[in-house]
């Protein structure tokens, strides 16, 4: 679907704004004149460094309204091999920012979009916790959607994740929503790591988090 492109997609990075918008403009236009298609090309790339995945996800960005049964799918499949033991998904897993940070889509795909990545909070793998309460900010800001009680005290209790990583993050974005809980502090032990690890700034006041 995409042969004579594969020179632009594996130097995607190397090219020039313009140069990469006309890429993306053409990805977005045969992907519509066969979605079909465009969802199988989609489901055979292999994750990691040289698969052109991200690019897919970038031009589906830029256009979405459309194609929410080929991204909810795209995000499951990244989900689910990372929990698999997929090294390379893992990695992949910051790129579904362009899958969820997503305005003027169904609200049929923001309810699932977040019932999933709700429930993967709750993953045995750290990344995937992590990724997916960014995942939910995004898909909250995008749908213009309030969170429940019951949501907020959700991503409350990852302040007592077992991941210092994904702990920080999680009090940036109950900082930056009001919602920290008013006992909660970081042992002395976490803020000695906290320094060693760069987060301390952010455990003190809930700044200096830089999306990615």
């Amino acid at each position: 679907m995409f042969n004579d492109l594969k020179e632009q997609l594996e130097r995607f990075y190397d090219f020039s704004s313009s140069e990469n918008e006309k890429i993306l403009k053409e990805i977005i236009r045969r992907a519509k004149a066969d979605k079909t298609q465009f969802a199988r090309y989609l489901a055979d790339l292999d994750f990691g460094m040289d698969s052109p995945k991200e690019v897919m996800y970038e031009a589906l960005s830029s256009d979405a309204k459309g194609f929410e049964d080929i991204i909810l799918k795209e995000i499951k499949e990244v989900i689910n091999q990372a929990e698999s033991g997929n090294e390379d998904a893992e990695g992949y897993l910051s790129a579904i920012y362009w899958l969820t940070d997503l305005e003027g889509m169904t609200d049929e795909f923001y309810e699932k979009s977040l019932n999933l990545c709700f429930e993967k909070l709750d993953s045995s793998i750290a990344e995937v916790r992590y990724n997916c309460q960014d995942a939910i900010i995004d898909l909250i800001d995008a749908s213009g959607k309030k969170m429940t009680t019951n949501q907020i005290a959700k991503i409350q209790k990852m302040l007592y994740d077992k991941d210092l990583k994904v702990k920080v993050y999680t009090y940036v974005n109950l900082k930056d929503m009001k919602a920290v809980p008013k006992d909660f502090k970081f042992s002395f032990f976490e803020k000695i790591k906290g320094r060693l690890t760069g987060y301390h700034r952010m455990m003190k006041d809930g700044s200096g988090y830089k999306k990615k």
